[in-house]
């Protein structure tokens, strides 16, 4: 990424962009700088993302909605979503496997089991 500073974050937009096609939609905790490289990017934080905001309010989490109501097909983030494939919470740990977890580097990758979106 020329001209930006190791912030952090680099790691993941690197994985994405050499391994997700352009047609497929990434979510992630930590989107601003993935936001920035990756136009297919859905925020999971609810910050700007009012359905994820809402179904953290009505359940607790959004795992739910990632699962029934998003186009996600991978979730790279830091290393801690990797945890997120242990929780049952609307059937989370059926449609999402564990692909990559980097704790070295920061990284981890989930992909849905079966995709929304075709990759080619």
């Amino acid at each position: 990424m020329p001209g930006v500073h190791d912030q952090g974050h680099g790691q993941v937009v690197r994985w994405v962009q050499e391994n997700v096609p352009e047609t497929v939609w990434v979510g992630a905790v930590q989107t601003g700088t993935l936001g920035y490289w990756h136009d297919r990017t859905i925020n999971l934080d609810g910050k700007v993302n009012p359905e994820a905001l809402a179904a953290r309010r009505e359940t607790g989490t959004v795992l739910p909605y990632v699962v029934q109501d998003s186009r996600i097909d991978y979730i790279v983030d830091w290393a801690g979503v990797a945890g997120w494939v242990a929780q049952d919470a609307a059937g989370f740990s059926e449609a999402f496997e564990l692909l990559l977890r980097d704790e070295a580097a920061n990284l981890a990758v989930l992909r849905r089991r079966i995709p929304t979106t075709p990759e080619n």
